[in-house]
């Protein structure tokens, strides 16, 4: 998409997770993003397992953009957190991680990340556990928040952790918390005109939506130039992902105090960390 939008000289607003969709933004000058950036979301992981003491970390990460991004991104962060990492990839289609989790049980890592939005997450998820690595700190990136795979992989879920936007758990949030009434606005919306429980894509196309049209309203009109700097102003929009501020020089709108870590438990996903 980058190609044909700076081509064409037109606002996009992904609702993809990799900061490489924004970045660097000198060359993506008309692209944003409704979306937390990988480094917020690691960096939430290990703030999280910095409380439990965790001192030794394994990623195991697709070969896709997205689980590359996090391979480059975790290089970046962890020597914020004095934390060793050790790093697993594997395919998007791999049905067998056994030989990457046997090295990482080998390495003394004390928690896993696993990044990816394929189903390879869930085998790894299960083959965890028949390796006897169930007490280990296990988290999945915003990537893999689906009710789906979380009934794919049944108890394998058990004891997951997962880096999430407040949306799936909008209801647990303190009152406090300004995202909760547009959180539950809009869950009430889309229940009411299609009988059903939206996800955080959902939510993340609403933001998209709207920031576009804040956007096209600021600058009175379609024109690109105009709409790009338009984007770029927008500060303090409070979204059902977050609170979004944008600038000449960031192009995607969350931060990290956007991102809680959600368990799956009783059929819904629940706040674990705030």
């Amino acid at each position: 998409m980058v190609p044909m939008t700076q081509r064409a000289k037109r606002i996009f607003i992904s609702t993809e997770g990799s900061m490489a969709i924004v970045n660097p933004v000198t060359k993506r000058e008309y692209t944003f993003k409704s979306t937390a950036d990988d480094d917020q979301a690691l960096a939430r992981a290990l703030d999280y397992l910095k409380k439990k003491g965790v001192k030794k970390v394994a990623l195991l990460h697709s070969t896709t953009g997205f689980g590359q991004s996090a391979l480059t991104q975790m290089k970046k962060v962890a020597p914020e957190y004095g934390v060793d990492v050790v790093y697993e990839s594997f395919g998007p289609a791999d049905t067998d991680v056994t030989s990457q989790l046997t090295r990482i049980k080998d390495s003394g890592a004390q928690a896993v990340i696993i990044w990816t939005v394929t189903p390879t997450g869930v085998v790894a998820l299960k083959q965890l556990q028949q390796l006897g690595m169930g007490k280990l700190h296990v988290i999945h990136s915003y990537g893999f928040v689906s009710q789906r795979y979380m009934k794919l992989a049944g108890d394998a879920a058990k004891n997951l952790l997962l880096i999430s936007v407040k949306f799936p758990v909008g209801e647990d949030l303190p009152d406090s918390d300004k995202t909760k009434a547009k959180i539950l606005a809009l869950k009430e919306m889309y229940k009411k005109k299609y009988g059903r429980e939206p996800n955080q894509f959902v939510a993340q196309t609403y933001d998209a939506i709207w920031l576009a049209k804040i956007a096209i309203d600021a600058a009175k009109g379609t024109d690109p130039a105009k709409v790009r700097v338009a984007m770029q102003n927008i500060k303090g929009y409070q979204g059902a992902g977050g609170e979004f501020n944008f600038s000449p020089t960031r192009h995607s709108g969350l931060s990290k105090k956007d991102l809680v870590l959600v368990k799956w438990e009783d059929g819904r996903f629940k706040l674990a960390d705030y």
